[in-house]
């Protein structure tokens, strides 16, 4: 009776250090966090090599490791120490966001009306610059230059409102 009274209670709760590295397919992941499972304030996130140290609870059976644009990744944990993890890139997308100069919203929660031009159709226009290729592409974009040089300044005029000089 007399040893269970004078052991220390830091024996019964005592903790260990969990290390690692965590990758993905190409090369490091930075910033990617590892928390024990049940206790999200157990945790850290990796630092610029990607490695980690975390103080955890003997009683802890697993560790996720998460990052955005990848799957979460659990571990479990046993009697081992260090851990090499890699995580997979997430197949799930994100949903479209559309950016409309002011705010971000969802497109399926967007009101007003919106003109997009792909990538591709700007390449097939013979312009010199970006904004002449826009040129007749959007409705309510007016795309003007002085003259035709290329050192010219190029106004654009969004909705005979908004000016932007390129």
């Amino acid at each position: 009776m007399l040893i269970l009274i004078s052991c220390p209670l830091s024996i019964l709760a005592q903790n260990k250090t969990i290390t690692g590295t965590v990758r993905d397919a190409i090369d490091v992941v930075i910033g990617a966090s590892v928390t024990v499972k049940g206790n999200s304030s157990v945790g850290t996130i990796t630092d610029m090599d990607g490695n980690f140290k975390l103080s955890v609870p003997a009683s802890a059976k697993e560790l996720i490791v998460s990052f955005i644009g990848y799957d979460n990744h659990t571990v479990i944990i046993g009697n081992k120490t260090h851990f090499d993890i890699t995580l997979k890139e997430s197949s799930v997308m994100l949903e479209e966001v559309v950016a409309i100069g002011y705010a971000k919203v969802k497109r399926k929660d967007l009101t007003g009306s919106t003109s997009s031009v792909s990538s591709s159709e700007l390449a097939a226009v013979p312009a010199i610059t970006a904004a002449q290729a826009l040129q007749g592409k959007l409705a309510g974009v007016n795309v003007t230059t002085q003259d035709g040089s290329l050192s010219v300044v190029v106004l654009l005029l969004l909705r005979a409102r908004n000016l932007f000089i390129l």
